[in-house]
């Protein structure tokens, strides 16, 4: 499709043309290939389910699970995403909230609500459920979004592969106000049926960031989640109309600050 072309151009034009043809029919195969995949998963009976991943955590990651305190897993659409926030309650992050915006057709909806919930994940709809995210927050809860999408309503214009895109600003909202981790999350499938590589990987701690803008937040989490996409571009859903209504070349505040080494972990300021 168009725009999935030209999220490629943008993202990785470095490929050749014809490379980054076969990852756009990549993409449509990789949204077809969840969607039977998840349909297989949730028929794993819960108790088995932990059996089925790989599962790889950073020290930082390691520690939030340690000490029980709440925070936000922030993931793109790469892998399955279903399937990592399927095990969440079996490694230990429990209760489980995911965010995600229910399908127009109602029985669809209610399949997909019962079929995450037989996981032991609660599914909140993406329509307020930030005014129940400080409650779950505050009770140690873990709270899920796929953030790499384009985002309406409140969005933020922030660098996305280099080019300003609508982003969510929901997770560093949290940071700030509940003051809890956020946390990068990737979930791979292996070569195997029903096999994953599941990693937490960067953590960014609210001791650090609560006082950063919330611009600057998104621009941590972008980054995260472009080392995530380049890592397996094969495994991506292209498909988005990622750049829709946004500006070619404009400067956003957190990108000036990312180039004069003001923003933590930027080449800069190393």
């Amino acid at each position: 499709s168009r725009a999935a072309r030209e999220f490629l151009r943008q993202a990785l034009g470095e490929l050749p043309a014809r490379e980054r043809e076969r990852l756009v029919r990549r993409g449509w195969l990789q949204l077809l290939r969840v969607t039977v995949d998840t349909e297989r998963l949730v028929r794993v009976p819960r108790a088995r389910l932990r059996q089925h991943f790989e599962v790889r955590l950073s020290a930082d990651a390691r520690r939030v699970l340690d000490e029980r305190r709440g925070c936000v897993l922030v993931s793109g659409h790469v892998g399955n995403w279903e399937a990592a926030f399927a095990v969440l309650p079996a490694l230990g992050f429990h209760p489980a909230y995911g965010v995600a915006k229910p399908p127009k057709n109602k029985f669809l909806a209610q399949a997909l609500q019962a079929s995450r919930e037989g996981w032991g994940v609660r599914v909140l709809s993406r329509k307020g459920a930030m005014a129940d995210a400080p409650a779950i927050l505050k009770a140690g809860g873990t709270l899920g979004l796929v953030v790499d999408q384009r985002t309406s309503g409140r969005a933020l214009l922030v660098p996305f592969f280099g080019r300003l895109a609508r982003c969510e600003r929901a997770p560093a909202v949290l940071l700030k106000r509940q003051r809890v981790p956020v946390v990068l999350l990737a979930c791979r499938m292996g070569a195997a049926p029903l096999s994953y590589e599941f990693e937490l990987s960067e953590v960014l701690w609210p001791e650090e960031w609560a006082r950063r803008e919330v611009e600057e937040i998104v621009l941590r989490i972008n980054q995260g989640l472009e080392r995530m996409i380049r890592a397996d571009p094969d495994q991506y859903v292209w498909i988005h109309d990622r750049y829709r209504d946004t500006p070619r070349t404009l400067e956003s505040s957190a990108t000036a600050r990312l180039r004069r080494g003001e923003v933590p972990g930027s080449p800069q300021a190393e």
